[in-house]
């Protein structure tokens, strides 16, 4: 599993992929289910040191480059290569920073596409394509569907690099976030689209990401059986919504996942009305649950 050591501090994630933006060392593995580690070894980081860094922010991520922040953001950035055949749904980053006392302070960063109003199913999304970038950054955490492989969406993407911009002229912040004296970042949990996960997973990746999909599913069905039923859905959902509340993570019977599940159907319920809520629980209950199949991880 990838990792490497920087000194400015790390706290927080921003993913961004250009479309189109392709990573070719090494020969290509098969397009079959992975079956060894040598998948975990294909999705790494390259560091601002890695001699290619510039050449691929300047040709790729040219706002990005042209930013009158770009020596800050260089030097806080870690790009995240794909060097597979196969689509990632979900990763997640350890970051452990080494403050200038010496003390040590551990966390971790989830990308993990938003859930939106278009796609009720978690899972559905992909957060980094075959054989392209990512760029993880410390002021904040984007998910990559919203621009990777979407050539229409390129006045989104200028609008998320402006914002970036000026995110890193919070001179607070950045002072905080270089004050480490050093961080070491690590690949901790990989979901691919063939559903095999990868990692040592101290953030538990793996259970959130099986639980937001299924307990999604989950959700779905207890709506439709309570329109078969005549029942009201919007009690229904009001109550699965204050019952993921008060539920605790990770749970057997994935609540809070429901939970979720049960406000963003909310919403669209009361933005689109009943029948396009009956559409999507239709939809949403014929989808596929899914069982994540681990593979060994490799130190």
């Amino acid at each position: 599993m990838s990792s490497f050591y920087l000194t400015p501090a790390l706290l927080m994630v921003l993913l961004l992929v250009e479309p189109g933006l392709r990573y070719a060392s090494g020969s290509p593995i098969p397009e079959s289910r992975p079956v060894n580690n040598d998948l975990s070894q294909r999705v790494h980081l390259i560091s601002a040191s890695n001699p290619q860094f510039d050449a691929l922010l300047q040709e790729h991520f040219p706002a990005i480059a042209a930013s009158a922040q770009y020596e800050t953001i260089k030097a806080t950035s870690v790009i995240v290569a794909n060097d597979t055949r196969f689509r990632i749904k979900a990763f997640t980053l350890r970051w452990t920073v080494v403050h200038q006392d010496g003390s040590r302070e551990t966390s971790y960063t989830m990308a993990f596409p938003e859930v939106r109003i278009g796609n009720l199913l978690p899972g559905r999304d992909t957060v980094l394509e075959p054989n392209h970038f990512g760029l993880a950054s410390p002021v904040t955490h984007l998910e990559e569907t919203s621009m990777a492989s979407r050539a229409t969406s390129r006045s989104h993407v200028s609008d998320v690099y402006a914002s970036l911009d000026n995110q890193y002229s919070n001179a607070d912040l950045i002072t905080s976030l270089l004050a480490a004296k050093e961080i070491q970042v690590t690949i901790d949990g990989l979901v691919f689209g063939t559903g095999v996960f990868v990692g040592k997973d101290k953030y538990g990746l793996l259970p959130k990401f099986t639980c937001e999909r299924n307990g999604a599913i989950d959700e779905a069905l207890a709506v439709k059986t309570s329109i078969e039923h005549g029942e009201s859905v919007q009690a229904t959902l009001e109550r699965d919504i204050a019952t993921g509340l008060t539920s605790v993570e990770p749970d057997e019977s994935c609540l809070t996942a429901r939970g979720r599940e049960a406000s963003r159907l909310l919403e669209l319920l009361r933005r689109k009305g009943s029948s396009h809520l009956e559409q999507a629980v239709a939809r949403l209950s014929q989808a596929q649950r899914i069982t994540l199949h681990r593979l060994p991880s490799v130190h």
